[in-house]
């Protein structure tokens, strides 16, 4: 682990240009969906405007630069380091399919806060670039994908989560089963929260109560995105969650269905990674 006080934005091309020829394989995730695409879309405004206009707070900050090897070999040590540099971090290493390459092995998957952090948008953007939510930015450039050296901003108030990457056979089990951005996942920065998606009242009162800004979503069982979809100011009498994800660093998007369509809020579920408090996910973090 080491620190730099280098700009992102001038090291931003490199890395596009390594992301060119080193490729990125395929692997058995699902095709992202409308909102990862909206997410992507954000992140490229930010990165673009720093290009543009220069001068970004994270520009400003020291990088802590975290090296996903490195974390895999010795997590504890790697832990200590960052507490040392002023951030608190548990590291979590996570199974993926193996490649020909061994693409995978000692890259960041994912990251969580415990909470809302203090980072603004644009720090926030640049940190989720690192860990696959790429930016489109002109030109067609390539996406920055899970990045194999992490760079954090000193200062986070909040504790963080970090997924790095370990290769498993592809018969195994991995973490490619849940919808990453979906913090209602056992991956997700709500795992240890004890939340139930069958109760979206009390879900909204605990993450309302940790200083987030809740938006509801209602989605008509088979009619996804169509009449009936939209905001509601508090969840219906007689609806359950099935997922949720972070719009902003303080703004979580929670989507809800009619808890009676019981197939379909399933198979919603199912495909997201999100779980009841009684089921038993097949590949969990254990909660401290």
């Amino acid at each position: 682990m080491r620190t730099s006080d280098t700009r992102f934005e001038e090291r931003l091309i490199p890395m596009l240009r390594d992301a060119v020829t080193q490729g990125v394989p395929a692997t058995s995730r699902r095709p992202r969906r409308t909102r990862v695409l909206i997410l992507a879309a954000t992140i490229g405004v930010v990165l673009v405007g720093a290009l543009l206009g220069g001068g970004a707070a994270i520009g400003r900050r020291e990088l802590v630069m975290v090296n996903g090897s490195e974390a895999i070999a010795d997590p504890s040590q790697v832990e200590a380091e960052l507490q040392q540099a002023g951030i608190d971090a548990d590291i979590i290493p996570v199974p993926l399919p193996s490649t020909p390459s061994h693409y995978w092995q000692g890259r960041w998957w994912w990251l969580t806060f415990d909470g809302p952090s203090d980072l603004d948008e644009e720090e926030h953007g640049r940190l989720f670039t690192q860990v696959g939510l790429g930016s489109s930015l002109p030109g067609d450039q390539p996406q920055i994908e899970n990045a194999t050296t992490l760079e954090i901003p000193k200062g986070i108030e909040a504790k963080m989560t970090l997924y790095v990457t370990f290769e498993v056979p592809r018969d195994s089990f991995t973490v490619d089963a849940y919808d990453r951005i979906n913090e209602l996942s056992p991956i997700g920065a709500f795992r240890c929260l004890g939340l139930d998606p069958d109760d979206p009242v009390g879900m909204g009162r605990t993450l309302s109560a940790i200083g987030y800004e809740v938006l509801w979503l209602f989605e008509p069982a088979g009619n996804r995105g169509g009449a009936g979809y939209g905001e509601v100011v508090e969840p219906p009498d007689g609806t359950a969650a099935t997922w949720a994800w972070f719009r902003s660093p303080t703004v979580v998007d929670v989507r809800l269905m009619d808890a009676s369509a019981t197939k379909a809020v399933e198979r919603y579920r199912h495909a997201e990674g999100t779980f009841t408090p009684d089921e038993a996910p097949p590949f969990t973090v254990p909660c401290t």
